[in-house]
């Protein structure tokens, strides 16, 4: 779980104009996740604009874990896919203007101090939040 909470934090705060997009290895590239940890980190990730199921040292499909794991992976999947208009604009937003796709709540809400320690809470483009959740 902790694994997952930090590459949370970590695309929350790496979340910059320099960077337009980017993704994370689901489940984590050098240790497998616990099933629990994976569906969470497959919400998360599937929203990402890279969507990774691999590892170094064991497949990270969701059959390799459980029919809970598919299931969620299927959700979440097919919700990318119907978003897939709104996060190509996105795209081409952050390729046009240079704002990332995945923006922490301190860039989108720079005045508001308490955005100042919302790590995994993000917005995904300018009008979708996310949160992983805990």
């Amino acid at each position: 779980m902790n694994r997952w909470r930090k590459a949370c934090a970590a695309a929350c705060r790496s979340a910059c104009p320099a960077l337009g997009s980017g993704g994370h290895d689901i489940g984590g590239f050098e240790n497998t996740a616990p099933a629990h940890v994976y569906k969470r980190w497959c919400a998360f990730g599937l929203l990402s604009s890279h969507s990774r199921l691999h590892g170094s040292k064991s497949y990270r499909v969701p059959w390799a874990y459980d029919d809970e794991s598919c299931d969620v992976v299927r959700h979440f999947t097919q919700l990318k896919c119907r978003m897939m208009p709104y996060l190509y604009r996105q795209a081409a937003l952050a390729n046009e203007f240079g704002t990332p796709m995945l923006r922490s709540m301190m860039l989108e809400f720079p005045h508001d101090p308490a955005c100042d320690y919302l790590d995994r809470q993000y917005m995904l483009g300018g009008f979708r939040a996310g949160g992983a959740g805990v």
